[in-house]
């Protein structure tokens, strides 16, 4: 799946030197739902990293994470390959309409159905990291 994801702060200069370990299989480290801002740094500003875990039919165990820059949010899902799920621009959705309205646990996901385009009936992401095999 993936081994580890490391927040830094954002690359902000004031909080470089701090760091946060959301996931890593290999420690065994996975912190479910937290916010970080930049109280948690002791330096202002106004963007948040939301981490929660989708709970109940087809999502359930999908991580997201919500970056909000106070102007640009995405939502990324390390779940399913660190696929952007939802991009806004000042309240403005970037993005399209899937025929497939919920967020699909890869596990429940047949890839080799429909001649190999079974990952089509769990995309609904604004951009897609498929894999060349799948493409």
């Amino acid at each position: 799946m993936y081994r580890s994801l490391l927040l830094a702060a954002l690359a902000l200069p004031a909080a470089a030197q701090h760091s946060l370990v959301l996931t890593d299989t290999a420690a065994n480290v996975h912190l479910d739902d937290m916010t970080i801002t930049p109280a948690l740094f002791g330096i202002e500003g106004d963007w948040s990293v939301t981490r929660t875990t989708l709970r109940g039919g087809k999502q359930e165990g999908v991580d997201a994470i919500t970056i909000d820059t106070g102007v640009v949010t995405a939502v990324v899902l390390p779940t399913r390959g660190m696929n952007v799920y939802e991009v806004r621009c000042r309240g403005l959705r970037l993005g399209w309409d899937s025929p497939s309205a919920e967020i699909v646990h890869p596990a429940l996901i047949d890839l080799e159905s429909r001649g190999g385009l079974g990952w089509l009936e769990g995309f609904n992401e604004w951009m897609v990291r498929c894999g060349l095999e799948f493409a």
